[in-house]
């Protein structure tokens, strides 16, 4: 089978570069996948050490803001013969640009509809499940623009294979617009391949880490009002006052479409005390790999076995009946 995708991927992109990268490493595992064509942003001025699996060809295709974008992708996928073309989409995935939004939302019903393709879309949230005015679109544009984006997606979800990371999703999504083509897709583990990945221990059976004194908490995320850090810190303040001990790291970039956000989220580190507690975007650490023969049930497990058996297979088929789905 032949897969193309589109979307973000590590050192591609800034917005969902984790979980995309987990489902084209899921997907390369796959014994049904014999090829898959990434398109992607142009890659990112910093970049990680990553040797992609021997399956995936990676086409750096485009650029943030781009608002030719459907006609370039188009071009590029229309004429191919795939098996499945994946995008993995948010509202704003192409940038900061509306117009190129947009556009790039309209690029797989255009491939659907127009093209023939069997597109799908993986899709990490909408106008019908988050509350835009809470991430600071407050204006009568961004009203207008809210509007727009629901009609969008309205046609996206009754016309278009289409799957959420939470099940939440799906429910809001059916009770505002009734019967659709949205499924719930189980992804639990699937952000945890890319770290497998990087520290080689993609063929090992059992991954065991052990370091002394208290645990350590990590905070990492794409930080922006999206992300209720206050609460996040709140919490570990209340943990720690109810005597437990640990340590805590917090670590990730603000997101580019909240740039005024970078003075509130030294203010919250400030007023918590977690200044000294922020390393960065990344923060790289030793650790230590016990390999073992039989996995148990009180270790971080991966195993290629289940890997090959994740629920990006669902994706690549016609069915329409979640509760079937293997877990990762």
């Amino acid at each position: 089978m032949r897969v193309a995708f589109v979307g973000d991927l590590l050192n591609h992109g800034y917005y969902l570069t984790t979980v995309n990268t987990g489902i084209l490493l899921a997907l390369s595992e796959s014994p049904h996948v014999d090829n898959i064509d990434a398109y992607c942003p142009r890659k990112n001025p910093e970049a990680e050490p990553f040797n992609p699996p021997s399956k995936l060809n990676i086409h750096e295709s485009y650029n943030y803001g781009d608002p030719h974008l459907p006609l370039k992708l188009i071009r590029k996928l229309a004429g191919k013969n795939y098996d499945t073309i994946i995008f993995s989409l948010l509202p704003t995935s192409f940038g900061t640009s509306s117009t190129a939004n947009f556009a790039g939302l309209l690029t797989p019903l255009l491939l659907r509809h127009l093209a023939g393709q069997n597109t799908r879309i993986v899709y990490h949230n909408s106008a019908y499940t988050n509350d835009y005015r809470k991430l600071g679109y407050n204006s009568a544009y961004d009203t207008i623009r809210a509007n727009a984006l629901r009609a969008i997606e309205r046609t996206i979800f009754k016309t278009t294979p289409t799957y959420v990371l939470l099940r939440q999703y799906k429910e809001k999504i059916t009770s505002q617009i009734g019967p659709n083509r949205v499924e719930y897709l189980n992804a639990r583990g699937l952000e945890a391949l890319p770290t497998i990945y990087l520290n080689n221990l993609q063929n090992q059976d059992e991954i065991t880490i052990r370091r002394e004194g208290p645990p350590t908490i990590l905070l990492h995320g794409y930080w922006g009002p999206q992300k209720d850090l206050k609460l996040a810190l709140q919490t570990l303040e209340n943990l720690k006052n109810k005597g437990y001990k640990f340590n805590t790291v917090i670590t990730g970039g603000i997101n580019k479409h909240f740039p005024e956000y970078t003075k509130q989220f030294q203010q919250l580190l400030k007023q918590y005390g977690y200044t000294s507690n922020y390393k960065g975007k990344y923060m790289k650490e030793h650790i230590h790999i016990i390999h073992t023969s039989r996995p148990t049930p009180t270790t971080i497990q991966h195993t290629r076995r289940p890997l090959r058996r994740t629920r990006t297979s669902h994706i690549l088929r016609n069915t329409h009946s979640s509760n079937r789905l293997p877990r990762i």
